[in-house]
């Protein structure tokens, strides 16, 4: 376990082109470590190498990007959460929250899920969703901060399906 990272200490700026490459590397990396009792490690990498494709059954209720906050700890980026509108215009989606697996723990998720629900607000929303699988231990993550769980769905990744829990939160 890694020790708590006072808050002061975890920097969150905007991500810019140039972060691609480590958002990506970050997103691989957490799903190794996150998802692998769930999806081998093969099609994970097929996943992240564009071999097999991904759908969601909540993904036609998104609508456009708002923006990626990454978090910062000793001028390393660690962590990002991306925020996209829902396509109806009644509030957001939290389409991605990922720590490198060895920051995880340490309270930069929490930073960044707090940095993503004040970025909702500076656009006027008052209500968000995230979809979590429903065997990721995330689950307990989003429960823990107050969302709850509305609806069932389902993420395909190539030909393996796994059930999926949409979490709703207002603030």
């Amino acid at each position: 376990m890694v020790d708590l990272i006072p808050k002061k200490s975890i920097y969150i700026r905007e991500a810019t082109r140039d972060d691609r490459s480590v958002i990506i590397d970050i997103n691989h990396k957490a799903w190794e470590g996150a998802y692998q009792h769930i999806y081998s490690l093969r099609e994970i990498d097929d996943l992240f190498s564009g071999r097999v494709e991904q759908k969601g059954s909540w993904l036609h209720e998104r609508g456009d990007k708002i923006i990626t906050l990454l978090a910062e700890v000793e001028e390393r980026i660690v962590g990002f959460i991306s925020l996209y509108q829902l396509a109806d215009g009644s509030g957001g989606e939290v389409s991605s929250l990922y720590v490198y697996p060895g920051y995880q723990g340490a309270g930069i998720g929490s930073t960044l899920w707090d940095a993503g629900i004040e970025a909702f607000k500076v656009k006027g929303y008052d209500l968000l969703h995230v979809w979590v699988l429903a065997k990721a231990a995330a689950v307990t993550f989003y429960e823990s901060h107050g969302c709850i769980c509305f609806q069932e769905g389902q993420y395909i990744v190539g030909q393996h399906t796994e059930a999926t829990y949409g979490y709703r939160l207002t603030f």
